[in-house]
């Protein structure tokens, strides 16, 4: 059964059933490529300690960080270029769970498009990962918004897409503003919002523990 969108009645969708027809634009970091793992790597190497010695914080945009604070500081001016580096990139491992989620919705024929906040001129580096880890890739589409005012609902809806899976704050507060459904993959710094954003989009948001309760919210249980 196809559903309008956006539905006239909103309050009278049946939100599971939605979840699990409609299309969807596909986040890639933290959802789908475990970029903060490849991330500690390339940020051991500028301060010249062991990744073990990294340990993961709760800032979004500087998550490794350093027993010494002085070092941790050190981070956050070239954090973007930690972020872009070609090793950063290559070397992080997919989310467990994630080729699972892309190939399953795809081969429903419902994945618009993968959409990331990486900028335009990594296009090729990320390709390249998706590819390389058997990512889905024939007749989706791969948006890069860094740089852009725009957020990704924005692409999202333009290519068809009325369903974000994303694990950004920001991110899934804008589409539930232009009135997407959003799965949100929690992480630990996204876990004060979820309960703000449920309360006040209700079943229009779904808070998923991880990438494989993602599946499960947006596929039918025969389908995966």
């Amino acid at each position: 059964m196809s559903v309008a969108y956006p539905p006239a009645d909103p309050d009278a969708v049946d939100h599971d059933h939605f979840r699990r027809t409609a299309p969807v634009a596909l986040d890639i970091d933290a959802v789908l490529c475990d970029l903060v793992g490849g991330c500690r790597l390339a940020c051991a190497e500028f301060l010249g300690v062991a990744p073990e010695v990294l340990f993961l914080g709760e800032n979004y945009y500087v998550p490794w960080e350093h027993p010494d604070p002085a070092l941790t500081a050190r981070l956050a001016p070239v954090m973007v270029e930690m972020w872009t580096k070609e090793q950063t990139i290559l070397s992080a491992k997919p989310v467990e769970g994630g080729l699972a989620l892309a190939t399953t919705i795809a081969n429903a024929g419902r994945l618009k498009s993968y959409i990331t906040r990486r900028p335009p001129e990594v296009d090729f580096l990320t390709e390249r990962w998706l590819r390389t880890h058997g990512f889905p890739l024939d007749g989706v589409e791969l948006h890069h918004v860094g740089g852009t005012n725009a957020c990704k609902s924005v692409t999202a809806r333009a290519v068809g897409a009325t369903l974000l899976i994303d694990d950004s704050v920001n991110e899934t507060t804008s589409a539930l503003g232009n009135g997407m459904h959003v799965v949100m993959v929690a992480m630990n710094y996204n876990r004060a919002a979820a309960v703000e954003l449920a309360a006040k989009y209700g079943d229009r948001f779904f808070d998923a523990a991880d990438t494989t309760a993602a599946l499960a919210a947006v596929m039918p249980e025969d389908a995966r």
